[in-house]
């Protein structure tokens, strides 16, 4: 197991994908940090907000890994338009899949310590769980 850097721009790219899926947004609004929340009320903005955290937790686990210190841009991102998704498009669906798994995997250090509350990891976890049931991958063997 390693550690790859996740940039803020693939972070931010994700961030702008997921949030034009309403199945996702649907996790969201059931989510119950979400609803517990009492300054975040908007789902998308509560989304970014994990996906954010799971930036900076990707940069601690590299650098509780590999004893070196990445660069954390901690500007918060703005709204930057994101690439519109075609809701229809599996493919695409699971490419977005496979981003968020690979935020996922990469936040945790070679022992597995994740710098993440538990409450955003969960919605992460979920959300990539959802994907992950409806959005199968055929796997061929030759």
């Amino acid at each position: 197991m390693s550690v790859m850097i996740i940039t803020k721009r693939e972070v931010m790219k994700l961030a702008g994908e997921l949030t034009q899926l309403p199945e996702v947004i649907d996790i969201v609004k059931s989510d119950k940090h979400f609803n517990n929340m009492f300054m975040e009320k908007d789902p998308k903005e509560y989304l970014k907000r994990a996906l954010w955290y799971g930036y900076i937790a990707n940069h601690v686990a590299y650098a509780v890994n590999y004893e070196e210190q990445p660069v954390i841009d901690y500007e918060y991102w703005g709204e930057d338009e994101p690439e519109k998704v075609d809701i229809n498009d599996k493919s695409k669906i699971i490419e977005i899949k496979s981003d968020l798994g690979s935020l996922r995997y990469n936040m945790a250090t070679n022992n597995g310590t994740i710098f993440l509350q538990k409450e955003y990891l969960n919605l992460i976890d979920n959300v990539y769980q959802h994907l992950n049931t409806k959005y199968k991958q055929k796997h061929y063997i030759y």
